[in-house]
């Protein structure tokens, strides 16, 4: 089974219920679906990392 999901032996795994229904995934399968759902929400051409060091620039009086 684990061979079918591409969970190798020592890999991590989570579990979790959705709609009453049991989900085992590996890790980076999880990251990977989070990412994806994250990216919806950013812009193109935007840099989050960017963003974020201008504010803690700004918070710290360096710009």
């Amino acid at each position: 089974m684990r061979e079918e999901m591409g969970i190798k032996s020592g890999d991590d795994v989570i579990a979790y219920v959705e709609d009453g229904v049991l989900h085992l995934v590996s890790y980076q399968e999880n990251l990977r679906r989070i990412q994806d759902e994250v990216s919806k929400y950013k812009k193109p051409g935007e840099s989050v990392v960017d963003e974020f060091l201008a504010e803690r620039r700004a918070m710290w009086g360096e710009e």
